[in-house]
């Protein structure tokens, strides 16, 4: 497995399903995750590193009762893969990721997205997310429609409008397959052909710019002869921003507090914008939920406590991958 980069206290959340011969499992929380024999590697050198998780059924009641699970990981140290490991005895297991988001403190979210792509035991299920190949002469315009699956975004609280009316953007990159952390080889233009809740969204993807790392050695076409199509993995993914309206504070306790059960969204550790008055970025200390609401301790002080403003979270989620396979151009005019 190729080193992903991922730095030290990252926060990613995966949602991934567990079944035992095809009936949903669930667990209520890491503990019981790890009582039953599942486990969460990330290695590197294919040393295990320390990180942190926490672990509950996703909060929708039926994607709970089929399986799903919302994972926060909170990575301490190190790089390399993810590796879920199923239980050591019984049999008929099977893991389905689906997707992840990218938390406010992480810098440099292309890392974290590779780090899952390349991940053993963590190859995304074709219903989920959609997995297509391409092939384009070097050259050559390139575009093609991709359907994606509305589930990959209904998990997170999203459906297909969000990628119409401005609450999610779409981007896309190519990346040489030694290119697997850091700046993209190229990116892709990604644009919606339709989208409307309840049904596939379809995406036009275009080139933005092309690769110059794709580009053939020579102007003369003879000596691209012995020069074999070279194969480039891309990604698609919405980004956006959750944000809940801030309906209590008190800086004596250093708290916020937002409306319903946003514990998901705040891991321990991780990071949170604050907008309007005492506007920021502010790392949490501890979540909890009682009677509708969520509080969050930040570590830093609230300087004013004035209730007004959103706190805030950032996200990608994945909606397809594959690869796009540039062969030599014959002639150059």
């Amino acid at each position: 497995m190729p080193d992903t980069g991922a730095a030290a206290g990252q926060q990613i959340e995966i949602a991934f399903r567990l079944r035992q011969s095809g009936a949903g499992l669930s667990y209520a929380d890491a503990t019981a995750f790890a009582a039953a024999g599942w486990a969460l590697a990330w290695r590197n050198a294919q040393a295990d590193v320390s990180f942190t998780y926490t672990l509950r059924p996703h909060t929708a009641a039926a994607a709970a009762a089929a399986g799903w699970h919302l994972v926060v990981l909170t990575l301490l140290n190190g790089e390399g893969p993810l590796v879920v490991v199923k239980p050591a005895t019984g049999t008929g297991w099977a893991v389905e990721p689906i997707g992840y988001q990218v938390r406010a403190e992480q810098v440099d979210m292309d890392q974290v997205y590779n780090a899952l792509l390349s991940s053993d035991g963590l190859a995304v299920v074709d219903t989920v997310l959609t997995i297509q190949d391409y092939f384009v002469t070097e050259g050559d315009s390139f575009t093609r429609e991709l359907t994606v699956a509305e589930q990959a975004l209904t998990l997170f609280g999203f459906d297909a409008d969000d990628l119409s009316n401005d609450t999610l953007t779409l981007a896309g990159h190519v990346r040489a397959t030694a290119n697997r952390v850091g700046t993209p080889s190229a990116y892709l233009a990604v644009t919606v052909v339709t989208a409307s809740a309840g049904s596939n969204p379809v995406l036009r993807l275009s080139w933005s710019s092309f690769p110059s790392g794709l580009a053939f050695p020579s102007t003369d076409p003879g000596d691209d002869a012995d020069v074999p199509p070279a194969a480039f993995q891309y990604d698609v993914q919405a980004v956006g921003t959750m944000a809940w309206a801030v309906t209590a504070v008190s800086s004596g306790a250093k708290t916020f507090t937002v409306g319903g059960d946003r514990r998901r969204w705040f891991a321990v550790g991780g990071s949170l914008n604050k907008t309007s008055t005492d506007a920021g970025i502010y790392t949490v200390a501890a979540v909890s939920f009682a009677g509708g609401s969520t509080t969050v301790t930040v570590v830093e002080p609230i300087p004013v406590g004035t209730v007004n403003g959103n706190l805030e979270v950032d996200i990608k989620i994945t909606l397809g991958k594959g690869t796009i396979t540039v062969a030599r151009q014959e002639t150059r005019l």
